[in-house]
């Protein structure tokens, strides 16, 4: 069962972090009562980069349940800057495509754009899931709170957000939870 954004804020222990780069964004969610000094207890990290006009995840890996709340902060951070989120262009994993599958069919709160022609480099050109671009229809400061946290965890543990970055990697390709 994914995890809501109220159920996130309610439990005061999901903490965001939001890093940019010149290559893009990386999104990483920590709970915060389970991380210590030595180590950050990673739920979800996904990374992002700036195309044709278009952020592309790049990476994603959460916790079980923790995949569409990820998505939808990183579209809404996305849509801010006046972007649209979409899928690799390439490779796609069967839980990633199920994400974006249900935010082209079933969510009201997001508008689906067809993908501009230069940015069609998917394995299938006709796939509608993998073509369309998103935007989500909510202000990136409904997640306020879990940055806040974010920025009082990295104070309390003497990190930077370099350090929660290079955690968030290492469960994406580990997907084992604590760094």
């Amino acid at each position: 069962m994914p995890v809501s954004l109220g159920e996130a804020t309610s439990q005061g222990t999901t903490a965001l972090f939001v890093f940019e780069a010149t290559w893009g964004h990386a999104y990483t969610l920590v709970d915060a009562t389970k991380s210590t000094q030595t180590r950050f207890y990673v739920l979800g990290h996904l990374a992002t980069e700036t195309e044709d006009g278009l952020c592309r995840v790049t990476t994603s890996a959460a916790r079980h349940g923790w995949g569409p709340l990820l998505y939808d902060i990183a579209m809404a951070h996305t849509t801010d800057r006046g972007l649209a989120l979409c899928s690799d262009r390439i490779t796609v994993s069967s839980g990633a495509y199920r994400v974006w599958e249900y935010y082209l069919g079933r969510r009201t709160d997001v508008e689906a754009l067809e993908c501009p022609r230069n940015a069609r480099h998917t394995r299938d050109k006709t796939d509608p899931v993998l073509n369309h671009a998103f935007k989500l229809r909510i202000q990136p400061e409904a997640f306020a709170e879990m940055v806040d946290l974010g920025e009082e965890l990295l104070k309390r543990l003497g990190k930077t957000k370099g350090d929660v970055v290079v955690a968030g990697g290492r469960y994406f390709e580990t997907r084992r939870p604590v760094y």
